[in-house]
């Protein structure tokens, strides 16, 4: 994560702490007081402020590395409960701004912007794809998570727009479900399914979602055609610009992982 990219997250991130959970006051650790001379005094134990940088900068170790919250705290000088504690504080904060920043286009004029991002497809407002996030897993639980890379993980299913804009996310199947089975079992397709596409997509013969073949085709989602070595040139030209349309997903999906990896 670059340090611009890193204040301005800790800038949103304070302009939203509206219980100021990041200026509590911890207990345990060792806090530096004032250098003296060559020397760094240090005291122990005590409540004591830890400033929204660090705090920050432990969650995104914590997420990016999966260390033991002990081995946290010796790295950062705080015991472990605190560790625990700043963790919670941000997710908390951070998973109140979701339906500020993830946000499904409503207006026609939103759906026509957005699709005017995908030039080489007509109609596309988002493109959908799933990706893995690597976890630790209870020892009882190991093969539910096991992936199809033999690694534990946990399902990321997403929608982004042509600029790699996340507009709907759902996260929570474990490793070894299949794309196709989040899919089904997420909230926007059941919702679509109980209320109509139309709530969605305004009018679903201009409207629609891109995503491979792991996919099922819908009016409102397109998918490639399958077999390629029988395709004809007509077939094999719509999934040329289906792809090209579909790849802002997984360079979403990119971006995201590279900014959360220490």
């Amino acid at each position: 994560m670059r340090k611009a990219t890193f204040y301005s997250l800790l800038h949103v991130i304070l302009d939203n702490d509206e219980y100021s959970l990041l200026k509590k006051k911890y207990r345990g650790g060792h806090f530096p007081i004032v250098p003296e001379k060559s020397l760094l005094i240090f005291i122990w134990g005590g409540h004591f402020p830890i400033v929204p940088e660090k705090s920050l900068l432990i969650f995104i170790w914590y997420i990016s590395t999966q260390d033991t919250l002990l081995a946290i705290g010796d790295r950062f000088g705080i015991v472990s409960s605190t560790v625990m504690q700043i963790i919670n504080n941000l997710l908390y904060i951070i998973l109140s701004l979701r339906n500020k920043y993830i946000v499904w286009p409503k207006t026609e004029e939103e759906f026509e912007f957005i699709g005017n991002g995908f030039r080489r497809y007509p109609g596309v407002i988002g493109a959908v794809d799933g990706t893995h996030i690597p976890l630790k897993v209870p020892t009882n639980q190991h093969d539910s998570y096991i992936n199809r890379h033999q690694q534990h993980s946990i399902n990321l299913m997403a929608v982004c727009n042509a600029d790699k804009v996340f507009t709907y996310v759902f996260v929570g199947f474990p490793g070894s479900a299949h794309d196709s089975r989040v899919f089904s079992n997420s909230i926007l397709v059941q919702n679509i399914e109980r209320y109509g596409a139309n709530k969605y997509f305004k009018d679903c013969e201009r409207y629609h979602l891109v995503g491979d073949s792991a996919f099922p085709i819908k009016q409102w989602l397109m998918t490639p055609y399958k077999e390629n070595h029988v395709l004809n040139q007509a077939k094999y030209h719509h999934n040329h610009c289906l792809s090209g349309a579909r790849i802002c997903i997984e360079h979403a999906f990119g971006l995201l992982k590279k900014k959360t990896t220490c």
